[in-house]
């Protein structure tokens, strides 16, 4: 990005941050001004904190994927098979459909790794080994190469 747009940026977030905090307090004056509004203001911000911090609990217990599936994704980060064929991967992209409840060893999921230049469709086979979900099996669907910038 060049230096103009990003100091465009910049300059847009921190007007956006500056009126926002002064309609804030504009709105919030007349609480201020006595105990009574000091103290509902006080609850209702706590009570904001308290569901904001659940809120952001379920929604990442919620958007973890099965252990198999968590434990697949760290070995492929330390796969060489990926490092020879992508490089290291930026992001990845699954179906949640694809997770069934109770897996059996072995089990198998498909996932899209998106490397800088290059995109893989990936079959991954992970196997139970001593308590510990094992990468066994590797196999390339597809390829799509993209163009360099």
């Amino acid at each position: 990005m060049s230096f103009l747009l990003i100091s465009i940026i910049i300059i847009i977030f921190c007007v956006g941050t500056i009126a926002s905090t002064y309609f804030l307090y504009v709105l919030l004056k007349p609480y201020f001004q006595s105990a009574t509004g000091r103290r509902r203001v006080l609850k209702w911000s706590i009570i904001l904190f308290a569901s904001s911090f659940a809120m952001a609990v379920v929604v990442l217990y919620l958007m973890r994927g099965p252990d198999y599936f968590e434990a697949g994704i760290n070995q492929l980060h330390h796969s060489k098979y990926i490092k020879d064929h992508i490089g290291d991967f930026s992001s990845y992209t699954y179906d949640n459909n694809q997770f069934s409840k109770d897996p059996r060893s072995p089990t198998i999921f498909k996932v899209q790794i998106n490397g800088d230049s290059t995109t893989q469709f990936l079959s991954c086979t992970m196997s139970k080994v001593n308590g510990n979900w094992k990468l066994i099996k590797i196999e390339a669907d597809s390829t799509v190469k993209g163009s360099e910038p």
